[in-house]
């Protein structure tokens, strides 16, 4: 039996661009590779064909129909080109050449460069991480901000609405409610300065101040005069109110003062009433004398606000018996007890 002839290619020349290249590894470049080849059997070299294949890039054998191979580039790594020449018409062995093939990395895939980008990845995120913080921190600080100011405005225009509800519009003192709820406090037996065994408070009395012929004003000038007046007697009273004075407006031109601490409370009513006596400039450009009669009672001993407010009530009455422009006190002693 004849054996079979074994057909061997040659690979006759390898060139990395313009320069020859022998298969060692080689620093990376972008520069063609190409592959000249044969056959050692002459006999019939019209009819050899040759397969090729380089690993790693082609998928399969590839038909030569030159004995030049040209690849654009070598990617980086070793590779093996393996070439195999046979004759179709004849009964030989194919054989196949290989060569290695060696094309170093390019400096942006080195170590040390990915050693740098997952650092730079690392520093990216890490600076990303801070800004996300940085800005939910600085969102965290304007919400509470703006918790802060509108808790603020909401208390501000509850502490509004609560003065509001307390004092009298046209004059700017304590309205009616809210005078007779600081007497009821002050007559408490356990309020500020109370004496624990009297439980009262030390040195507690009030005065009721009414404006003269307040109805004479208002049908002579005008209401918008009287409105004037009142106006003037209410600033008057509020700007010379002392510590642990109270005042405020208890009626259409009647006000009520709570005075409490050592002192003459007579001398101090009186020192009230004098000032309030004087004559008031009215926007119209006239003046008007305005003259203010006054009560004064001095707290009791288990004594209700009202019970003291109706005591007042009496010396003003007197005062304007008396003639008006004047101020009297309640020195009635009190009721003799009647158990016995």
């Amino acid at each position: 039996m004849r054996r079979a002839e074994t057909l061997r290619p040659v690979i006759s020349r390898m060139t990395l661009g313009d320069a020859p290249y022998d298969g060692r590894a080689v620093a990376f470049s972008r520069a063609p590779f190409r592959v000249t080849f044969g056959a050692l059997d002459y006999r019939d070299e019209g009819r050899i064909r040759f397969r090729y294949r380089l690993e790693g890039v082609d998928e399969g054998w590839n038909e030569a129909t030159e004995d030049t191979v040209r690849y654009p580039s070598l990617p980086p790594g070793t590779h093996r080109f393996l070439l195999q020449a046979y004759d179709p018409g004849r009964d030989q062995e194919p054989a196949i050449v290989a060569v290695s093939l060696g094309m170093g990395r390019p400096w942006w895939q080195s170590p040390e460069v990915r050693i740098g980008e997952i650092m730079a990845c690392g520093l990216a995120a890490y600076g990303l991480w801070r800004i996300r913080v940085g800005l939910l921190i600085k969102q965290r600080r304007k919400l509470r901000e703006t918790v802060e100011r509108q808790t603020a405005e909401i208390r501000a225009a509850h502490e509004a609405l609560v003065r509001q509800s307390r004092l009298d519009s046209l004059t700017g003192l304590l309205n009616r409610g809210a005078i007779q709820a600081h007497l009821q406090a002050c007559l408490q037996a356990d309020a500020p300065g109370a004496d624990r065994a009297t439980g009262l408070a030390i040195g507690l009395a009030i005065g009721l101040a009414d404006v003269d012929h307040f109805k004479a004003i208002n049908d002579q000038m005008g209401h918008l005069a009287g409105d004037e007046v009142l106006t003037e007697i209410g600033r008057r009273l509020r700007r010379g109110r002392r510590h642990g004075e109270e005042v405020g407006r208890y009626g259409g031109e009647e006000f009520l003062i709570v005075l409490q601490g050592d002192g003459d409370k007579a001398a101090r009513m009186e020192d009230i009433r004098r000032s309030l006596s004087r004559a008031v400039a009215l926007s119209s450009g006239r003046t008007r004398r305005v003259t203010v009669s006054a009560g004064l009672a001095e707290a009791r001993p288990g004594e209700t606000w009202q019970a003291l407010i109706g005591r007042a009530d009496a010396a003003l009455y007197r005062a304007k018996k008396a003639g008006r422009n004047r101020m009297e006190t309640e020195l009635e002693p009190e009721p003799a007890d009647q158990s016995n």
